[in-house]
């Protein structure tokens, strides 16, 4: 257990408040600059294999993109702007026909970037991964997607990057990329290719190789801007400042860390490329302070470094996640709120089961406490021997009110992760947060991400033969008309025919979506840093990460278990009205009824240590749960797990769902999180 005495000056230095204030200041801008070198790969690639296309869409983005070094002195960004935002029409293009608006506001494209995004619109109008998922979709169970989605019954993956990743950062600090280039030169050199899956290999390893190489070409290419920078800079101290960043580059990441700040630099490269490869929300820092506090503590031990040095590099740092954006659909910006999941775990446990918390844990805090920002996404991995003072001072940046850190049970969290994958102990402890709440061993999984359902709706359906009520359409099964119910039993079993139907549909469009993915777009450099990718030769969706991550998550269940538990008390037991009178009140949102609407609200509510409700939220879970473990994943594999993570959506769902029995009005945000109390 580490200690650290709080530091004196809890304030930004002028150059910190200088960054932050400017950040603030900066306009959200979309580029065209990778879809100009998008285009470009995919017009030349003739039959080449697609895995090589795509590492040639990195290769030519990172060796021609405009690159800029301002006042941070962590370089590297997504575009040529600040706080600029690439849009990926390879998998969704249809937007790209009305390019004069994104989710930012106007767009102020000139000529030529219209020009640029009408070519990719229309180049991709039947290529991209939505067309191709949607396609599957439909002649597969004779059903239009987008319904579901536009009505808010579900959402998911179909037009997303490929995100909820968590890469080997400290793989490469130690080794370097040139370290892990020649690697997979090993394993290409030691490649038979006389049987079909040792050629596909090859392809993979080539497509590896060119990322990996293109990263340090890029990183070359920041070392030659700071030392022209340095050229015409008369400030003595801004020259040496420009003349180190040029240094660092030039050693970092093509070779292994050497110092602290050379270790922050060659994270940021390898974050910003994961985002630049696929820029979806929840690429994880994961456990930043474990990889980097060897750096740490060796310059601290030499005097090479003060904690207030350190706590001003990840102040810069944090700056530098919060200009990490994407371009979103409307679906997408409304439900996520633009958090970005760029997730840090601290505390925890290290791989033998001790506690891992650490000097850098408390600075990182430390850091947090005074810039303020709302990335990184902090979580701590809580366990029964964390010491009080760390515990406290996770409580001074707590109450400033920002919302974290947050705290998962690390214990759960092990005892999950051993039953998912049947891993070790090992790397069961090794745990690391990546999105929103969701765990997974370290750099060891494909993705935690699946379809959201919006179970409210699906209550409301049921309660509706089927029927949207706001759209008219038939998006569920006809189970029976709810008046015609004679027990809440029969209620309960019409409910769960319907869970049980869009489970289904999820479960297809989540698999077919990364079968997708995996065939047409895959991703070379994230799976290069993603354990056991490179042994097996195979992209992070083709079957090369160690564990499989695809996951459900259900969204109101705390609404549903409300209502139900309202309906079975006024309605069946108490029979204080009928399922006619409570319907035509939901119908009229209350309006006249509300009479009705207070004894529905008095009715039994969950987080009031009330029985009555709290078993209606254990009784949906669990059914849930039993029916999504009825799927195995695409690949096969029997280590699906639902999961429960409801940050921000429950925002956007409550707006396309009415009045619920609970007493809840019509568009009012469902219960946030898994297990919070409604408001």
């Amino acid at each position: 257990m580490a200690s650290y005495q709080v530091l004196e000056k809890p304030v930004l230095t002028d150059r910190v408040k200088r960054v932050k204030d400017s950040f603030f200041e900066t306009e959200v801008k979309l580029s065209s600059e990778r879809v100009r070198f998008l285009l470009e790969a995919y017009r030349e690639a003739g039959g080449e294999p697609i895995v090589i296309t795509r590492a040639k869409v990195l290769d030519k983005y990172l060796r021609g993109m405009t690159l800029y070094i301002d006042e941070n002195p962590i370089v590297g960004s997504l575009t040529q702007y600040r706080r600029g935002v690439n849009p990926y029409p390879e998998y969704s293009s249809s937007w790209f026909k009305r390019v004069r608006k994104s989710t930012f506001g106007e767009l102020n494209l000139s000529p030529e970037d219209k020009d640029i995004l009408a070519a990719a619109g229309e180049y991709f109008r039947d290529k991209d991964q939505m067309s191709k998922a949607e396609e599957i979709f439909r002649g597969f169970t004779g059903k239009e997607r987008r319904g579901f989605v536009k009505y808010g019954v579900f959402t998911d993956t179909v037009g997303i990057r490929l995100g909820l990743t968590n890469v080997d950062y400290g793989k490469v600090l130690d080794k370097g990329l040139e370290g892990v280039i020649s690697e997979v030169e090993q394993y290409l050199a030691n490649l038979p290719v006389v049987s079909y899956e040792d050629f596909k290999k090859r392809d993979f390893y080539v497509a590896v190789i060119i990322v990996l190489k293109a990263i340090i070409a890029w990183a070359d290419r920041y070392a030659a801007l700071a030392d022209s920078m340095a050229e015409k800079e008369a400030d003595a101290n801004r020259k040496a400042e420009l003349r180190s960043i040029a240094e660092t580059c030039r050693w970092v990441p093509a070779k292994p860390a050497g110092s602290f700040r050379e270790a922050m630099q060659s994270f940021w490269f390898i974050h910003t490329v994961a985002w630049i490869e696929a820029a979806q929300p929840g690429i994880a820092p994961g456990r930043f302070t474990q990889y980097m506090y060897p750096f740490y503590s060796k310059d601290r031990q030499a005097g090479n470094i003060s904690d207030e040095e350190a706590v001003e590099l990840m102040e810069l740092l944090f700056i530098k996640f919060s200009e990490m954006g994407q371009h979103l659909s409307e679906i997408e910006a409304t439900g996520i709120q633009l958090h970005t999941g760029q997730t840090v775990a601290l505390g925890g446990f290290t791989r033998d089961g001790k506690d891992a918390t650490n000097e850098l844990d408390f600075l990182f805090l430390e850091a947090e406490k005074n810039v303020r920002m709302i990335q990184p996404s902090t979580v701590v991995v809580w366990h029964n021997r964390l010491s009080n003072e760390f515990l406290m001072k996770c409580a001074e940046v707590v109450k400033i009110g920002l919302g974290k850190p947050a705290f998962i049970n690390g214990h759960i969290a092990v005892e999950r992760a051993l039953d998912r994958w049947k891993c070790s102990l090992e790397e069961a402890h090794d745990i690391s947060i990546i999105g929103c709440v969701q765990t997974a061993p370290s750099h060891t999984s494909d993705t935690v991400w699946g379809a959201l359902i919006n179970f409210p709706k699906v209550l409301e359906l049921t309660l509706n033969n089927g029927i949207d009520p706001r759209s008219g359409k038939q998006l569920g099964l006809p189970t029976g008309k709810a008046e015609d119910f004679k027990t809440y039993e029969e209620l309960t079993e019409a409910l769960k025919t319907q869970l049980h139907y869009f489970i289904k549909l999820c479960r297809d469009i989540i698999r077919i979506t990364e079968n997708v993915d995996a065939e047409y777009f895959p991703t070379p450099f994230a799976s290069a840093l993603t354990d056991d990718c490179l042994k097996h030769g195979r992209d992070i969706l083709g079957g090369g990460a160690k564990f499989g991550s695809d996951s459900d998550c259900m969204v109101g269940v705390i609404d549903v278990a409300n209502s139900m538990a309202a309906i079975k008390k006024v309605v069946f037991e108490e029979k204080s009205v009928t399922m006619k009178e409570l319907l035509e009140a939901l119908k009229a949102n209350f309006e006249r009824h509300k009479d009705l609407q207070r004894l529905l609200l008095a009715a039994p509510k969950y987080g009031n240590d009330d029985s009555y409700a709290d078993e209606m939220v254990t009784y949906w879970y669990d059914e849930f749960c039993r029916e999504e473990l009825t799927y195995k994943s695409r690949l096969g594999k029997d280590d699906n797990r639902p999961h429960e993570v409801v940050v921000s959506i429950h925002s956007w769902y409550g707006n396309l769902v009415g009045a619920l029995p609970s007493g809840r009005l019509s568009g009012v945000a469902l219960t946030d999180g898994s297990t919070s109390a409604t408001p």
